[in-house]
């Protein structure tokens, strides 16, 4: 599966399960997103795939999307499908300010915990329930050069 039918799957999923249907926006469901750049250029091809079905909204990072996201939520005004971090599903979660993903429709789309790497497909859980769908992942990685890296650790411990 690759990225594009990936993220057409999971909208047909939030649509067909009625994410957000207290958020429609003039033409459809409100999907709420923080994509820009080359990023954003594909989303909106691709939400253009979709047709008058979903009507994006481009958000700033940060604070300004996880607070409009709240206190929509909070509101029952929230957007339909939406991309926050994994790592703000337990702040969201449990405060019942995301709805879960009928897993079945999951399964129905191709969205199987076998498609993700284990830890990532755990994080988009709580309490047994699928919150979330990876998009991506961000791994971090250092390069460092051994062999000078070792003679500065020797400098500095000689002197």
């Amino acid at each position: 599966m690759n990225r594009r039918t990936f993220i057409l799957a999971g909208m047909a999923v939030a649509t067909a399960t009625g994410a957000g249907a207290a958020c429609s926006g003039p033409t459809g469901l409100a999907y709420w997103n923080l994509f820009s750049g080359g990023d954003g250029s594909r989303m909106t091809e691709m939400v253009g795939a979709i047709g008058a079905r979903l009507d994006a909204v481009t958000l700033a990072w940060g604070t300004p999307y996880y607070t409009k996201l709240a206190m929509a939520a909070a509101g029952g005004r929230g957007a339909g499908p939406g991309n926050p971090a994994p790592v703000r599903l337990p702040g969201f979660a449990p405060l019942g300010l995301l709805d879960p993903f009928d897993d079945d429709l999951l399964v129905a789309h191709g969205l199987t915990p076998d498609r993700f790497p284990q830890a990532v497909w755990n994080r988009a859980r709580h309490n047994g329930r699928t919150y979330a769908v990876p998009l991506d992942t961000h791994p971090l990685v250092l390069f460092y050069n051994t062999e000078l890296c070792g003679k500065a650790v020797c400098c500095k411990t000689a002197s």
